[in-house]
């Protein structure tokens, strides 16, 4: 069940809807999801939320004593600092609690490294030309380098080692 992922684009690109989706589906397999999200966005997350907050200390507090949980963490940079260890070690240790971690940002380079790199998916929507090429050589794909011309509510989706694929959203 534990895998972690990322969610990155711009402003308006459709991440946020995306990862809603994927809550919806992972909740209807009788999953719980987790929600740290600004005040402004709880409104969105709860219909798809069993449990939300915007506050880091409370989020990590109760995702460390619940167990096979999916956590997401909406536009977490703007909650957490970059180099919050609380956030970093729910992505390191979060698989031992059996829980799936989704990071949802605006821009990857607010998220520290040890984050990206326990992440075996990731949702690429609209971002710029460097985040784009920094992307590709993070995760090994040139494909990625893409993302800098995608239009809105699309992205590009890579799994694990596989090349990253376009898709395309209604």
């Amino acid at each position: 069940m534990s895998y972690h992922g990322c969610f990155f684009g711009r402003t308006g690109t459709g991440k946020s809807y995306k990862a809603r989706v994927l809550a919806a589906s992972i909740r209807a397999g009788r999953i719980p999801i987790l929600t740290l999200a600004p005040k402004n966005q709880i409104p969105d997350w709860k219909p798809v939320s069993d449990w939300i907050t915007d506050d880091v200390g409370r989020y990590c507090a109760k995702a460390n004593a619940s167990r096979r949980c999916a956590l997401f963490m909406e536009l977490s940079d703007a909650k957490a600092e970059k180099f919050d260890d609380r956030i970093a070690d729910l992505f390191t240790s979060g698989r031992h609690l059996g829980h799936r971690c989704f990071f949802i940002a605006q821009r990857f380079s607010q998220v520290q490294p040890t984050i990206r790199e326990q992440c075996s998916y990731l949702w690429l929507f609209k971002t710029g030309p460097k985040a784009a090429a920094y992307l590709a050589e993070e995760f090994a794909d040139l494909t990625l380098m893409k993302s800098a011309n995608l239009p809105d509510r699309c992205f590009l989706f890579k799994e694990g080692n596989a090349p990253a694929r376009r898709v395309d959203c209604a």
